[in-house]
């Protein structure tokens, strides 16, 4: 899945798996259409999120099977390895000074999230306990995530302030949340989350203020909506209620309130 951050796009690209090769990392830059080779190495990369300048991403080329978290700076041409602890780091994001991600070196399914100070270059811990703690995304100092602390199958949603020490609880309803897998599912004042407790119906979307407290129900539709996406006053998302199987893109309007289709499907086009 693709990431933008100011005027550059980063991507995973396949183009060498024709000739036996694994994917790799690259930028573009929307302002003079420069393309920049951000990572190549044995092993498959995948999963970018770029932050102003830097760009981080998951990273195989250890031999092992494992992923490791990896950085880029398009600025300066610098490279940096962010996590090569034992076990997997997966899904890391980017705002500003901050990368975090899943991590498994505690071993088996005990996931927990880790930090890393693009300023210091200090790592830090900042969910220890059984179970599961996993999908991070990250804006300003706020960090959230999907966290099974109630035991599998009760994902709820909690943030932790990177600049306080304060953790917070952002949803615990009955059920599962979960954030989802876009880099892109929080700003400094919103974080958007499908909610499944309405069961083989498919989820819905919610969102709260993180300034305020206020939570929002954003979309209750019939079938299935997710995969949001959050950015200045507006949240986008995959929305099955069309019935037919294929996923149209929504809105909504955190200021207004209004809801938008965005992506019409046409089953003509199929």
């Amino acid at each position: 899945m693709p990431d933008i951050s100011g005027g550059w796009v980063v991507w995973k690209d396949g183009r060498e798996l024709v000739s036996g090769g694994d994917t790799e990392i690259y930028a573009r830059n929307l302002n003079d259409s420069e393309e920049a080779f951000v990572a190549r190495a044995p092993g498959a990369e995948a999963g970018p999120s770029i932050s102003r300048q830097w760009v981080v991403w998951e990273d195989k080329r250890n031999g092992t099977g494992n992923a490791d978290v990896f950085a880029y700076n398009l600025a300066s041409g610098e490279r940096r390895t962010i996590c090569d602890a034992p076990g997997m780091q997966l899904l890391p994001r980017v705002s500003g000074q901050w990368v975090v991600w899943g991590d498994n070196r505690a071993g088996g399914e005990n996931w927990d999230i880790w930090a890393y100070d693009l300023k210091t270059g200090r790592e830090r811990q900042i969910t220890d306990r059984p179970g599961g703690e996993v999908a991070p995304t990250v804006a300003g100092d706020w960090v959230a995530w999907t966290d099974e602390r109630h035991g599998p199958g009760d994902s709820n949603i909690y943030a932790y302030n990177l600049r306080t020490g304060v953790e917070r609880e952002i949803c615990t309803a009955p059920g599962v949340q979960y954030t989802g897998v876009t880099a892109r599912t929080m700003t400094e004042e919103w974080i958007a989350w499908t909610d499944l407790s309405k069961g083989a119906n498919g989820g819905d979307i919610y969102a709260l203020d993180l300034n305020d407290g206020r939570q929002l129900a954003i979309c209750l539709a019939p079938n299935h909506q997710g995969e949001s996406a959050v950015s200045g006053e507006w949240i986008v998302w995959d929305d099955l209620r069309n019935g037919q199987g294929k996923a149209e893109v929504y809105g909504y309007n955190l200021r207004t309130g209004e809801e938008r289709l965005i992506s019409v499907y046409d089953p003509l086009e199929g």
